[in-house]
């Protein structure tokens, strides 16, 4: 078990290396014993496997909790002990494959189908349901609470393990299954776990999360039964059920990936986001569907329920106790500065994690407001972090997050001022769909709306879009206008800007050229924060290269 939560951090340990080839080699090597430890976990004791796995699940959440959906281990500073743990990966497997078979063969065998369930399993987990930024930003509702929830839900069943028997790892909650049909049984489970998913993706607020909590309890209590009996089948058909569990998982992330930032490249794919997660579903539950629930195992799992329930308790406290209001309000003067950053989901132009970099260039360019694009908030291909809510509280700053794409990846706009209140909109979109964010703010005496936009990649999706925007924004006195525009100065985008009675502080402090793409030896300009009715002071892009755009920085005064 401990070894199951130690892998679940150290697996990730080669992300934490910058330099490419060193984290191809250790990815290899982690990888490789990772999957010995578990396929030999899976052929000599199975039953362990599902408590080990939910122990994992729970060190992971934990882990991300942390560091405030950033895992903890996935971060630069953790890297020397991210070796310590690698290392101790690597020989928890070399002991593991030299330690000699039990004499009786265990009584399950992890089959084809288990296999699939195995993988559409953890692509939801991975995917979503162990994520609780992703279930907070799908439902509405606050962080802080969502996270010590769905930690408690996730170790429920495990308070089922009782003294020395492994009553089927929850079985009571299941037990009144057993004997019932195949339909029963599908019924239960596909209106459980289907229904969570829709509830809580279309749904949300309260009844969203209800919904998603009972999908991920309904999940991990049907583990141990992707587990058939014992066969003569030969033993490596374990370690061909585990790899093509594996390669499920592959496969339906990279279609939900496609679902987000690729839909133009894949448009069957779009928006498909929610039928890709039930398919996952419909592998995670199909052996519980078919395979009636057993009361009990002979083999002894040393797990003490009370321990378990005192640990996930606990822990809740921890997370509950954690998690403060970050913000530092800034009192409202007369001088503001804004900024805008497309942050490339974290990621610089080499694709090097580089998230705490970027908080420290928006730190030095001391922004009251700043207007994000390409913000994720849970995907697999930037850690699972959620980039508005980390970045609010590493720069003490709230958060308006438009969600664009399976409500996971959009546009943010992140400001120290007192925020009377906020909104956004889609956008007439063709290709990738996004979105208008604003936030009313508190400046001097009165308010400042703050508008932040990305507009697409075609010049006619553009000036759709744009034009969307600002009959959005209508005759506000005080406004910016801030993204990253995807058209260069002379643009018809730019020309309608202007016409909306827009000023470019760039013009305006004769700080020109000021190309921002790409962020090594920029070429374009076509990043900007727009004003109306504020006067500029100054106007500058800042050299920072920890994204692919530069950071665009402006201050003004109220007239």
């Amino acid at each position: 078990q401990f070894a199951s939560i130690l892998i679940a951090s150290a697996a990730r340990g080669p992300l934490a290396i910058n330099n490419p080839t060193i984290r191809l080699v250790c990815a290899i090597v982690i990888i490789s014993s990772t999957g010995l430890y578990l396929a030999l976990l899976l052929r000599r004791r199975p039953e362990m496997f599902p408590v080990s796995l939910v122990l994992a699940l729970l060190a992971d959440q934990i882990a991300r909790a942390w560091g405030d959906t950033w895992d903890i281990s996935l971060q630069p500073s953790f890297l020397p002990l991210q070796i310590v743990l690698s290392l101790a990966v690597i020989g928890v497997a070399w002991t593991a494959y030299s330690v000699r078979s039990s004499d009786s063969a265990p009584d399950r065998r992890l089959g084809p189908g288990g296999g699939l369930a195995i993988g559409g399993f953890l692509f939801l987990e991975t995917a979503a349901l162990a994520q609780p930024n992703v279930l907070a930003r799908w439902t509405g509702l606050a962080y802080e609470w969502v996270a010590p929830v769905l930690l408690l839900v996730t170790a429920f069943p495990l308070v089922y393990v009782f003294g020395r028997r492994f009553r089927l790892f929850g079985g009571r909650p299941l037990q009144s299954l057993e004997g019932r049909g195949v339909l029963a049984r599908a019924g239960v489970l596909m209106v459980g776990v289907m229904l969570g998913l829709v509830i809580g993706r279309r749904l949300g607020g309260v009844a969203g999360l209800v919904g998603l909590l009972v999908a991920q309890l309904l999940l991990v209590l049907t583990l141990p039964l992707m587990f058939g009996r014992h066969s003569p089948a030969p033993a490596r058909e374990t370690g061909r059920s585990l790899a093509l569990g594996m390669i499920a998982f592959l496969v339906l992330h990279l279609a939900f990936a496609f679902a987000f930032t690729y839909p133009y490249t894949l448009a069957a794919l779009r928006g498909a986001g929610l039928p890709i997660l039930a398919i996952g579903a419909g592998f995670a539950i199909l052996p519980a569907v078919f395979r009636a629930p057993r009361p009990t195992s002979r083999h002894p799992v040393p797990m003490n329920h009370r321990l378990v329930f005192l640990f996930s308790t606990t822990a809740v406290g921890v997370l509950i106790w954690a998690f403060p209001d970050p913000t530092a309000v800034r009192e409202p003067g007369q001088v503001v500065r804004a900024a805008s950053f497309n942050i490339h989901y974290g990621f610089n132009t080499d694709w090097e994690y580089l998230l705490e970099d970027q908080a420290a260039a928006i730190e030095d360019c001391r922004a009251d407001i700043i207007f994000l694009q390409e913000v994720d908030a849970g995907r697999i291909t930037s850690y699972g972090v959620d980039n508005a809510l980390w970045l609010a509280r590493r720069l003490g700053m709230q958060a308006v997050f438009a969600p664009t794409l399976e409500g996971l990846s959009g546009i943010a706009l992140l400001t120290r001022l007192p925020v009377l209140e906020s909104e956004w909109a889609l956008l007439p979109s063709a290709l990738e769909q996004t979105a208008i964010v604003h936030a009313r703010v508190a400046l001097g005496h009165g308010a400042m709306d703050a508008y932040g936009v990305w507009l697409g990649l075609e010049p006619e999706e553009r000036m759709n879009q744009v034009t969307a925007a600002i009959e959005t924004i209508g005759n506000a006195e005080l406004a910016l206008l801030g993204g990253d525009m995807n058209s260069e100065p002379g643009s018809p985008v730019y020309r309608a800007i202007q016409a909306a009675d827009f000023g470019d502080p760039f013009v305006a402090t004769g700080n020109l050229p000021a190309p921002t793409s790409p962020a090594v030896s920029p070429v374009r300009r076509i990043d900007y924060v727009w004003v109306r009715g504020l006067e500029p002071i100054r106007a500058q892009v800042f050299p920072s290269q920890a994204s692919d755009h530069r950071l665009v920085v402006v201050e003004l005064a109220n007239r």
